[in-house]
């Protein structure tokens, strides 16, 4: 019907946006892990943004998984509801 449609069109675009911050975690991972290549000369420094590089890249894989993941789960519970309550 209209009605999931146009909720499904919300969800979508939420899960999108949430995604969106899951590809600028990893940018900063990328972004971090250059800086620390360039500061080997210090390294504690370089460690320390090794490590928050990777921790700002699995944080943002899993955002972008979970986004997707749960976008597909909620929109498909939606259309499953819709075809059920039509059918009755």
């Amino acid at each position: 019907s209209i009605g999931s449609g146009l909720i499904a069109l919300v969800v979508s675009v939420f899960f999108l946006a949430l995604v969106g911050v899951g590809i600028y975690f990893v940018v900063i991972m990328g972004n971090l892990l250059l800086t620390g290549l360039q500061s080997l000369s210090s390294s504690t420094n370089a460690l320390l943004l090794f490590g928050c590089g990777l921790v700002a890249g699995a944080f943002g894989i899993v955002l972008i998984w979970l986004a997707i993941w749960s976008a597909i789960k909620l929109i498909a519970r939606l259309f499953r509801k819709a075809a059920c309550s039509r059918k009755a």
